[in-house]
């Protein structure tokens, strides 16, 4: 990484920072013409995913570009990454010193950091509504982590109840497509069912962030309009093709028939953004990985076991398909 801001009081020209010190990373280039997607957008973005890797309580990255006078800021989330217009740091000044302000000026939740996962004593807790109490999850450690920059980006971490360490809970963050059914109301269906050797539920949610369902396009985006970007490219469009035709002439007086006809087209296109919704499921048990099995002996019964229910009660995802708890798709 050639430049950066870090949390390292320290820090000096030479200085070493490891990838869970850096708060905004960014790319420099000699000439202007790098600043296209092979080159320095590229570089950016690959620092932008060690540090979503390294840093388990990152919503979003902020970063930036400069490639000779033409700078670019950046910003790095679980749809993919968007970027402001460039701009010559040289003949807009004004504008280069108000964005590193900015940078300098930004509270850890500005610059992407989780507000609702806290610390005091040097421990990192969670707080969660439930049966019309608050309780305080203690984290003691991250059990896995996804290394991307878009998608689910799933992070597990082992915790416990401040009241009570010696029951272990399972905290699951992911970033999940809104129209996606709650992984939290299949569990909780399965723990009310009895299901057997299931991870018992304890509690689901969608993580509020400034008083708000934590969600990439109105809380992370603050409701941006990428489809006005000059290099925009909609997935697919909802509006019939015949429509499309109609209204895909650019100019038009107003009030003419093909005004309303593109802002459909124009709304189309923002419904077919997709969004992703920030989710929380705290479960009451794990077990251990299976790489970590005592032996190969000891991995193959296992999963013997899960295929034969009638020896020790496993039940499987088939088994709790047919039941209706789980649907076609049972990925984790």
């Amino acid at each position: 990484m050639d430049v950066g801001f870090v949390n390292d009081p320290m820090a000096g020209k030479d200085s070493r920072c490891r990838w869970d010190q850096i708060l905004v990373p960014g790319e420099l280039k000699s000439n202007r013409s790098a600043d296209r997607a092979s080159e320095a957008w590229l570089d950016l973005g690959r620092y932008a995913r060690e540090v979503l890797a390294a840093q388990d309580t990152r919503r979003f990255v902020l970063g930036f570009t400069i490639c000779e006078p033409l700078m670019r800021v950046w910003v790095f989330d679980r749809l993919g990454s968007i970027a402001s217009d460039q701009f010559d740091i040289n003949k807009d000044g004004l504008r280069f010193v108000s964005t590193v302000l900015g940078f300098l000026w930004m509270s850890e939740a500005q610059l992407g950091f989780d507000p609702t996962i806290m610390t005091a004593k040097d421990e990192r807790f969670i707080e969660i509504e439930r049966n019309d109490s608050t309780e305080r999850i203690i984290i003691d450690e991250v059990m896995q982590r996804a290394r991307c920059i878009a998608g689910r980006a799933t992070r597990c971490w082992r915790a416990h109840r401040v009241e009570d360490t010696r029951t272990p809970l399972v905290i699951k963050d992911s970033w999940q497509y809104a129209e996606r059914e709650e992984e939290g109301e299949m569990l909780r269906e399965a723990t009310d069912e009895g299901v057997v050797n299931v991870a018992r539920y304890y509690h689901h949610e969608i993580v509020r962030v400034h008083g708000r369902d934590d969600d990439i396009r109105s809380n992370i985006r603050k409701g941006l309009d990428v489809t006005t970007a000059a290099n925009y490219r909609p997935r697919r469009s909802a509006v019939p093709p015949s429509t499309i035709a109609t209204g895909a002439r650019r100019s038009g007086r107003s009030g003419s028939i093909a005004d309303p006809v593109r802002h459909l087209r124009h709304k189309a296109d923002i419904d077919a953004i997709p969004n992703r919704i920030h989710r929380r499921v705290i479960l009451r048990d794990y077990g251990n990985p299976i790489y970590k099995a005592s032996s190969r002996t000891a991995l193959l019964a296992a999963l013997e076991g899960c295929k034969d229910t009638s020896k020790n009660g496993v039940v499987s995802p088939e088994q709790m398909h047919r039941q209706g708890i789980l649907g076609k798709d049972a990925r984790p």
